[in-house]
């Protein structure tokens, strides 16, 4: 037999709503950065420590750098000095060399320009010096002829007459002019020998030696510095 229970209304006759859609899952937690340390604290002492020996670092710094400025300057201006002294080492030395040749130049050409003349006052005495330097190599008794230039052998003869006794010279003496002799010229001869006087020679002896002189100064003469 059925059993009768009663009516509840808890039944419901409406359509089944559709499931609703999943919800979503929660975001993981992100963990906060740990706050940062607290600012180190220094006392006022501490500080004014610390900004003395920053200052003397610095000065030091400084100064080190200003005295290896000074070193360097130094450096340079003593090479800038040593070439400078070089260079007018060389240039005294080249313009002390020009005024000799200069001087020896025109003391050439003076004595050249006073020549005629001097050769004139003492000419004669040059002459006599040759024939007295004969008579003194050459035997008592030999025979010698003084050739000079015309004009001159009243002089000449004169002197080397005077000359003869002195050195007591026995042989002969004969005079001759010659026109290719300059006044203060002579050539004396004897059998197997002879002597002169060549102005003309002594002038180009005189030049060769000028001559060697300046080309010596020439090769001693330092290099210019580059």
């Amino acid at each position: 037999m059925s059993v009768l229970r009663k009516f509840t209304f808890d039944l419901s006759f409406d359509e089944p709503e559709p499931p609703s859609a999943a919800a979503p899952a929660p975001e993981p937690e992100v963990e906060a950065p740990p706050p940062p340390p607290p600012p180190p604290s220094y006392s006022q002492a501490e500080l004014d420590q610390a900004r003395k020996r920053a200052q003397a670092e610095g000065r030091a710094a400084g100064f080190r750098e200003a005295e290896a400025t000074t070193h360097r300057i130094q450096a340079d201006a003593l090479r800038a000095l040593a070439v400078g002294l070089r260079d007018v080492a060389v240039a005294q030395r080249t313009a002390h060399e020009e005024m000799l040749k200069n001087a020896v130049e025109l003391a050439i050409a003076a004595v050249r320009k006073l020549h005629p003349e001097l050769a004139r006052l003492h000419g004669t005495e040059e002459i006599g010096g040759v024939i007295a330097a004969c008579l003194a190599q050459i035997d008592a008794e030999a025979r010698i002829t003084v050739r000079v230039a015309p004009g001159s052998i009243d002089e000449i003869k004169a002197v080397a007459q005077r000359i003869a006794a002195e050195a007591e010279f026995e042989g002969k003496l004969l005079f001759a002019p010659d026109p290719a002799l300059a006044p203060g010229d002579c050539r004396v001869e004897w059998g197997g020998g002879g002597a002169d006087r060549d102005q003309s020679q002594i002038w180009a002896q005189i030049d060769a030696i000028i001559a060697r002189a300046a080309d010596d100064l020439s090769a001693a003469k330092p290099a210019k510095p580059n």
